[in-house]
Parts: structure tokens; C-alpha cells; sequence
């Protein structure tokens, strides 16, 4: 079987990689339009902190590991169309590949913000591994750094910023950091945690004009000498358009990942998926996501006939010491259909230990008393926690069941009161009282 797969971040590379574990005799190829092998987008802003010193450290694949699972590569180079008549991709450079099963992984572009006299003037993006490489020569010349966004992207790359000792300034439209992944509270704790010297976080801004070294706002000028944009990012669907499949944001795709053309797969960033919570269609522009993708999908070209499960676009994050992570629907997305919750914060660890820390946990339930999201933040790993959160909701499970939870304790591990227990506990009383 010939199976061409246009993408090489992590949804296309897992994917040839399990193809190539699962059966010895497919031809494999593997188009991408950049000039590197797989790498980790997430660990970009630990290369521009300088708490990864070595960038070629998050280079997950190197060529050779292609050559010897018999995968062919192809690096910058660009798929310009798509034959579906004759099963064919056609590249820019004028070549053309049959296929049997064509996997589309084309990823995520950002979003340009519509700010006059933008387009005049030298940006920065953080998408992928040259962007990097960009914005880390930059800084040896720079030491005002704006940055428009503050969702995670933005987030991190500030705090990358001020490691290095740069003046830091983040301009955010809504009246909160990270505003797509933490209700006002937990997003005020987070702030507070990150204000300090050298960063100063704008929210509530709307960006007039763009000038060279100076930002116009509807409240002040500001002056900079780089400019970062994490506005978003949205699917990346040309080439999907042009062969005239459906898409609604991103690439629609069944349950198997497949297009309307039962031999177009597409995966990763650039597909939709089906929300766990409110079933709707949705992007889950995340590493775990396409990671999962890329497997399932290989499976499934070999012949197994599982489907996709739903996401809730679990996330969890370092930003200055604080972990912070987040999943399932925030309570100003579960207001519309009714919702209560409740935060509490806590001992994870025993208060007499040496090294004893908190956490804050926020729940979300439904008005019939099921878990539908989650946030938490502390100063020590939290990510043993936000799986568990994530699979309680997966598992549409009771806040009564999570609140009578039988959990683990030692003083230096766990405390023997449970934060999501007892934040359970909180919110189970509201329960109660609200159906009075």
C-alpha cells in the first residue's frame, strides 16, 4: 500500500513511525514543508528561557531514523495540490506521488491580527523550530520585547523573555490572561504569581497602531524593540479546500479521522474532533491530541475499526515555578447550559513537611451534578492530578463519587486531606442547597 502523509510534526511523524511498526511492506511518505525533522513545539520557550540549553535537544526524529524504518522524507518541500480523481499528490516542485491512503497533517498557522500599520512592520512568530531560531538571534540585540496575546503561547514566551533580562510587555484584549483556558479567579491567582520586574501584563487593550518602536493603545504609547504575536493560531486547511473537502475551521473528519473521501485522513491540529462534554465539533490543537491521531490512524489504515474518542483538550503548564493546568469547559462557557462550581485551596503535600505546597483546585459541575471541568494550579506537579480530573469527566463521573474518593496520603507526597475531595465536598453542598 502507498501512503503519503503531508505533515511532519508530531500527528504525521507518529503516524508513518506506528505505520511502519505495524506493517513492513508499506511504502511510506512523509511531505513537509520546513526544513526540520519532528521536534516539540512545547519546548520551545524552555530553549528561549535557556532552560534547555541545546535546541537541537528537542529534535525528536533525525533523518536516519527515517532511513532506517524504510520511510522516505521529504523536507522543504511543499504539496501544492491534490488529485483525488486520480489518487495523486502534486507537489510544487512539479512531481507527482500516487497514493492508496493520503493522511493530511498540515498543522496550524497564526493568526495575524488585523492592527494598523502591522503589515509595515518586523514580527516574531512562535510556531515552529525556525521561529525559534529567529527570535533567539533577535534577543542578542533586543531589550524591549512586546508581545500581543496573552494566551499560552504568549504566556510562556514572556517568561522565556524575562529569564533572559529583557523588559517585558504583554497586550491581551479580554479582561484576563489565558482567556480560552481559565475562569477570572484562577486566572488573577496565575497573574499574581507572574507579576514582577521586567513584565508588564496589559489586559483589557486594545492595540490602535503600529509604529516602528512604538505601540499606540486605548491607553497609552508604549515603546519596544521586538514584537512577538500570539494572537491564536487557526487550522491549516488551503490544501484540504483546494481538493474541495469539507472543512468548518478546520478539516471535518468522522470518527475514524477520515474526510469525505473515504481515503483522506486527516489528523492533528488541522481536524476537528468531537468535544467529550458538549459534543460538538472542535479543534484540539495539542501534542497529546495528534500524538494519539497519529497512532489511531495508522491502526486504523491497518485495518482496525475502533473510533477516535472525544477531547477535552486537557492542558497543564510550567509558567514561573507555577503549574497551572486546565480541562474539560470552563464555567463561563457552561453558564448557557447551567452550572455550578466551587475552589478550594489546600495542602498537597503535609504543612509540617519541609517542603510542603499548595494547590488550588477549581471544579465544574453540571445542574445534574456531574463533573464537566476542571483548573488547577500549584507550585508542584499537578499533572497526576489533571489526568485524574480529566478521566473523572471522561468518565462522567458524580461530584458525590469524587467527593467520597478514596485517595493516597504521606506527609511528603500527599496530604491526608485531598484537595479535589474536599473541593468536591465544597461543591457537592451547593449542590445540595441549590436544589432545595
Amino acid at each position: 500500500m502507498k501512503i503519503i502523509i503531508i505533515g511532519g510534526g508530531s500527528a504525521g511523524t507518529t503516524c508513518a513511525f506506528e505505520l511502519r511498526k505495524l506493517n513492513k511492506e508499506h511504502e511510506i511518505t512523509v511531505i513537509e514543508k520546513g526544513e526540520n525533522t519532528e521536534y516539540s513545539p512545547c519546548a520551545m520557550p524552555y530553549v528561549l528561557s535557556g532552560e534547555i540549553p541545546d535546541k537541537k535537544d528537542i529534535l525528536i526524529k533525525q533523518k536516519q531514523d527515517y532511513e532506517e524504518n524504510n520511510i522516505e522524507l521529504l523536507l522543504e518541500t511543499k504539496a501544492e495540490k491534490i488529485d483525488r480523481d486520480n489518487k495523486k499528490v502534486i507537489l510544487k516542485n512539479g512531481r507527482e506521488l500516487e497514493y492508496d491512503k493520503l493522511v493530511l497533517a498540515t498543522g496550524s498557522k497564526p493568526i495575524k491580527p488585523s492592527i494598523k500599520g502591522l503589515e509595515e512592520i518586523k514580527t516574531h512568530n512562535l510556531c515552529n523550530y525556525r521561529d525559534m531560531e529567529k527570535i533567539q538571534e533577535k534577543m542578542k540585540h533586543s531589550e524591549e520585547v512586546a508581545i500581543i496575546g496573552a494566551g499560552m503561547i504568549g504566556i510562556e514566551a514572556a517568561q522565556a523573555m524575562k529569564k533572559r533580562n529583557k523588559e517585558v510587555k504583554v497586550f491581551e484584549r479580554k479582561n484576563k490572561i489565558l482567556p480560552y483556558l481559565f475562569d477570572e479567579k484562577m486566572a488573577k491567582r496565575i497573574e499574581e504569581h507572574l507579576e514582577g520586574p521586567n513584565l508588564d501584563i496589559q489586559k483589557s487593550t486594545q492595540i490602535q497602531e503600529i509604529k516602528e518602536n512604538k505601540i499606540k493603545t486605548n491607553k497609552e504609547e508604549y515603546s519596544y524593540d521586538t514584537i512577538i504575536l500570539a494572537a491564536g493560531v487557526r487550522a491549516n486547511t488551503e490544501l484540504a479546500e483546494k481538493a474541495n473537502l469539507e472543512t468548518k475551521k478546520a478539516i471535518v473528519t468522522n470518527k475514524k479521522k477520515k474526510t469525505e473521501d473515504p481515503d483522506i485522513y486527516a489528523i492533528g491540529d488541522c481536524s476537528l474532533n468531537e468535544h467529550s462534554v458538549t459534543g460538538e465539533r472542535t479543534i484540539s490543537p495539542l501534542g497529546t491530541t495528534a500524538f494519539r491521531e497519529g497512532k489511531f490512524t495508522a491502526r486504523h489504515i491497518n485495518g482496525s475499526k475502533e473510533e477516535f474518542p472525544p477531547v477535552l483538550n486537557t492542558t497543564v503548564s510550567n509558567v514561573a515555578g507555577l503549574c497551572i493546568g486546565s480541562t474539560g469547559l470552563m464555567e463561563e462557557h457552561a453558564e448557557e447550559t447551567g452550572c455550578i462550581s466551587a475552589t478550594y485551596t489546600g495542602e498537597k503535600t503535609s504543612s509540617y513537611y519541609p517542603e510542603d505546597s499548595e494547590i488550588t483546585v477549581k471544579l465544574i459541575s453540571s445542574e445534574e451534578g456531574e463533573l464537566i471541568g476542571a483548573q488547577a494550579a500549584s507550585e508542584s506537579d499537578i499533572s497526576g492530578t489533571m489526568n485524574w480530573l480529566t478521566f473523572a469527566i471522561k468518565e462522567k463521573t458524580s461530584i458525590e463519587k469524587i467527593a467520597r474518593s478514596e485517595t493516597c496520603y504521606n506527609p511528603a507526597v500527599a496530604s491526608i486531606i485531598n484537595p479535589v475531595a474536599t473541593a468536591a465536598q465544597v461543591l457537592e453542598k451547593k449542590f445540595r442547597h441549590m436544589k432545595k
